[in-house]
């Protein structure tokens, strides 16, 4: 039997025109294959620098009538940064093996205006479309590194700028934006886990549409978890319901693949979770240039990047989840007062893997499991170490 596998000779000029034409087209492909996960945040198009995002705290209120006074209560707009990255793809590949995959072995039956214009869009759309599906995969756990080659290095994900925020003291226990889970969550505790970070978020969230961002495994299993917990709940009523039971349907599952195996979540308002993009500029490219006879070359380059608009408790609730290796291990608080012969024992997370010392014991002095004890009226630096983690405690001892 005859061997139907289409061998076209690339025309050059028919992939340029392609990549002419649907340029703009392609470039937007990526942002597009992202749905799945940016439908849970909001996108900020436009952006080729670093965007500056505010939010407004204020304390203004109403008061007894008393001709000109003025209340005690301020107003602050506090920043964060949207951090933008300019990002390539030089991207080899040949027709033919492309063809074969997306058009099947009988290929060579279209016509041949079909498979030189259609093939070349067919082709160049698959590959942007890849590019998107690895940025949806990278959102949560990307770590910029300017000398990388893969997604993962172009930007910083959200797992990686809450366990900067958390090492900058942004986010905390005593912020109330952090939630430290010491058990792991099993099919038996998920649906008290869950309702139970509910039932602890900052009442003004608890206001809002919110989103829980997790690894898609919470899901399934609050789900399991559910059926086992409502055994008379009609299984196609209420089984494999998105909203956490407890919240009003306020707060929504976001399963996002990323975040498998990080024991990172996150509970947020679509507003606070942001993504930027261009797809507006001319200084995004998309051309395609012939390598060899064979081969051709897809050079394309966008801006992206990620980001909160805010770690305030009243838009943000980290969670980290016992057995989880993104968030970095933490200790609070960080400044301890105690009278001599007094003693104090640290918060830390996780509870194993740490060393301490003290930069004065003359002062105060630490044990292996973190508790503290004065020794004399002074101050002492308690150095607490997890790995690569290292965290520093100021002790002030006072007379006893």
């Amino acid at each position: 039997m005859a061997n139907h596998l289409i061998n076209v000779t690339p025309d050059e000029q028919a992939w340029k025109k392609a990549a002419e034409k649907w340029g703009r087209v392609f470039l937007k492909m990526p942002v597009l294959a992202m749905g799945d996960a940016t439908k849970f945040m909001t996108g900020l198009p436009g952006c080729r620098t670093n965007q500056h995002l505010g939010t407004v705290e204020s304390e203004a209120q109403f008061y007894p009538y008393v001709a000109d006074q003025r209340g005690d209560g301020s107003t602050a707009i506090n920043f964060e940064t949207l951090e933008i990255y300019f990002g390539s793809m030089i991207h080899d590949f040949v027709p033919n093996d492309y063809i074969q995959t997306l058009l099947g072995e009988h290929a060579d039956k279209l016509g041949m205006g079909q498979s030189k214009s259609e093939m070349a869009k067919l082709v160049l759309g698959s590959i942007m479309e890849s590019a998107g599906e690895k940025l949806a995969l990278a959102i949560p756990v990307a770590k910029r590194n300017a000398s990388g080659n893969t997604t993962l290095d172009l930007f910083n994900g959200f797992a990686t700028l809450i366990a900067s925020a958390i090492t900058e003291g942004k986010v905390s226990v005593a912020n109330g934006n952090l939630v430290q889970l010491t058990d792991a969550i099993t099919v038996n505790n998920v649906v008290d886990v869950i309702k139970n970070l509910e039932y602890g978020l900052d009442t003004r969230l608890r206001r809002q549409e919110r989103f829980l961002f997790c690894d898609p495994a919470i899901v399934d299993l609050y789900n399991e978890g559910y059926l086992l917990t409502h055994p008379a709940v009609p299984y196609n009523e209420k089984f494999e319901q998105n909203y956490v039971e407890g919240s009003n349907r306020k707060m929504t599952f976001a399963p996002l693949d990323g975040l498998a195996g990080t024991g990172v979540m996150f509970i947020a308002p679509k507003k606070n979770v942001i993504y930027g993009y261009d797809g507006v500029s001319d200084e995004e490219k998309f051309e395609v240039l012939r390598l060899n006879a064979d081969t051709f070359t897809v050079n394309a380059k966008m801006f992206f990047g990620v980001g909160f608009r805010t770690y305030d408790k009243r838009f943000l609730k980290v969670v980290s989840v016992a057995g989880g290796s993104a968030i970095q291990p933490n200790i609070e608080p960080r400044e301890v007062t105690l009278a001599a012969n007094a003693t104090y024992d640290l918060n830390v997370f996780p509870s194993t893997g740490w060393t301490f010392s003290s930069s004065a014991t003359g002062k105060a002095t630490v044990n292996s499991s973190g508790k503290i004890t004065g020794v004399a009226a002074g101050t002492a630096k308690i150095t607490c170490t997890n790995g690569t983690t290292q965290i520093v405690v100021k002790v002030t001892v006072t007379a006893s």
